[in-house]
């Protein structure tokens, strides 16, 4: 009933009366809604052709990936990647020695 005229022009007048007689917010939210109606029953009957300008998310990502085609690796990247490859690298290595930090008291000065 939604995809006739006729429920077209029901949504179309419900959305009229909204902005005449309630706060118009609600109004504002209730085109969303319609909008949203209008596109999900234009599936099942096929008398609106709202559906066939929504792209399908396939559709997105295919475009997407046209306008993003993939970087080569920039040079800071490769020197990265020999230099400091984390996980792949020596464990750090800890070399005992005879200096030994002093500190003084500092009677309760500093918290940390």
């Amino acid at each position: 009933m939604i995809d006739s005229s006729l429920g077209m022009l029901s949504i179309f007048i419900i959305t009229v009366y909204l902005f005449f007689h309630v706060n118009p917010i609600l109004a504002v939210v209730y085109i969303f809604v319609a909008y949203e109606l209008l596109r999900r029953s234009a599936n099942k009957g096929g008398n609106v052709t709202l559906m066939q300008y929504t792209p399908t998310q396939a559709r997105k990502d295919a475009e997407l990936r046209a306008m993003n085609p993939p970087k080569p690796e920039t040079l800071e990247e490769q020197v990265v990647q020999q230099m400091a490859p984390i996980g792949h690298s020596d464990p750090s290595i800890f070399t005992a020695s005879s200096y030994k930090p002093v500190a003084d008291n500092t009677k309760n000065a500093s918290l940390f």
